[in-house]
């Protein structure tokens, strides 16, 4: 496949994330797949990881995390910003990366929630919105 192409599944993965993505007043963007709505995607190993950088082309948005459910509450958390660094929130978490891409595993959909609260908090804090 050319490097500009991409599986027509990770193409309907690209519109699902758009169609569901949600956008805090401090340009926070996230979007939770559950493991139901991410098997009708039938993506590949890695597939997943391309739609990533999607939400970082809006605008609007300085930092986002994407979180797909692998299995039952095992969540896949893909953190990432446009400039301020994340890393330290992926190890409040227990996992780590680099300052701008970051990951974490977390094992309960309560743990998302409060990591989505504290991004936005974050977000508010560090942008001074």
């Amino acid at each position: 496949m050319q490097e500009d192409q991409m599986s027509l599944q990770v193409a309907r993965l690209e519109a699902y994330i758009l169609d569901n993505l949600q956008i805090t007043d401090s340009g926070f963007g996230y979007i939770v797949i559950r493991k139901d709505t991410l098997d009708q995607f039938h993506l590949d190993d890695g597939e997943l990881d391309h739609a990533v950088p999607l939400i970082g082309r809006i605008d609007k948005v300085k930092t986002w995390i994407v979180v797909s459910e692998k299995d039952l509450n095992r969540f896949r958390v893909n953190l990432r910003s446009k400039s301020i660094s994340i890393n330290g929130m992926a190890e409040k978490y227990g996992g780590g990366g680099h300052p701008l891409a970051s990951g974490v595993y977390i094992g309960s959909i309560e743990k998302v929630n409060q990591l989505i609260t504290d991004m936005d908090n974050f977000n508010k804090k560090e942008l001074k919105v």
